[in-house]
């Protein structure tokens, strides 16, 4: 029999899995996959919204400027076709990056 060392771990910082990571998370992004219209959960007087192809060119971009809490809906369905994108999210000292998909 061995001798082992017990510490006490806090975990209040530890993630265990992908759901914890989603609660901590002020955003929410939904439907996704979508059509190309999306709702945008989250409070910010300003937020930047840019979408990336697969290769990285910017194929999208819009500045919102209304203060709001629930939800605001972005069209992005005019002049994308559909496929996979990464839509980026920038707001006060913080920046989003999703995987979307427009069907």
């Amino acid at each position: 029999m061995s001798a082992f060392n017990i510490a006490e771990v806090s975990t209040t910082d530890v993630i265990t899995s992908l759901y914890e990571i989603e609660k901590k998370r002020k955003l929410k992004l939904y439907p996704n996959p979508s059509n190309g219209s999306f709702s945008i959960n989250y409070s910010a007087e300003k937020l930047i919204v840019d979408i990336h192809a697969i290769s990285g060119k910017i194929v999208w971009s819009k500045e919102i400027d209304n203060q709001f809490q629930n939800s605001k809906n972005i069209n992005i369905s005019t002049g994308l076709s559909m496929g996979i994108y990464i839509m980026n999210i920038y707001s006060d000292n913080n920046t989003y990056i999703e995987k979307i998909m427009i069907n």
